[in-house]
């Protein structure tokens, strides 16, 4: 698979999360991936992304019944001087020319807590691939 390509990232808030984002990262490739491509794609995006974190780790791929690929991963997140364990939701998918990874990212305390406002976030996404990427 070539280079990315055109890129638009979005990042959005978590309502009811202190510091815990939804993100997507939005490419054009032409060529159709399978979904083996999709999966390495997704898992070399996390390593790059998160892997050098404490403690960084990724289940196994998922496959959904919607097309897209699941990986849930986690680590520590030392930044504000106190451990904090991260869980993390990434789905990538293809639809026409454009790649998505969607990502949630939140508090391993607060998951349960805000498992209604993540799910409802990963339920509305929608790529509409006739639109151009900016």
């Amino acid at each position: 698979m070539g280079g990315w390509g055109l890129r638009l990232v979005l990042f959005a808030a978590i309502q009811g999360a202190t510091g815990s984002p939804a993100a997507v990262d939005l490419f054009q490739q032409a060529e159709q991936q399978s979904e083996e491509q999709l999966t390495t794609l997704l898992q070399n995006f996390l390593k790059k992304s998160f892997g050098t974190n404490q403690d960084f780790s990724m289940d196994d791929p998922k496959p959904q019944s919607d097309g897209s690929v699941l990986i849930v991963w986690s680590y520590t997140d030392k930044s504000q001087g106190v451990d904090v364990d991260m869980t993390g939701n990434s789905f990538v998918e293809q639809h026409g020319d454009k790649v998505s990874i969607l990502t949630t990212l939140v508090p391993h305390e607060q998951f349960d807590k805000l498992l209604e406002s993540t799910n409802s976030i990963i339920r509305s996404y929608k790529i509409d691939d006739s639109s151009a990427l900016p």
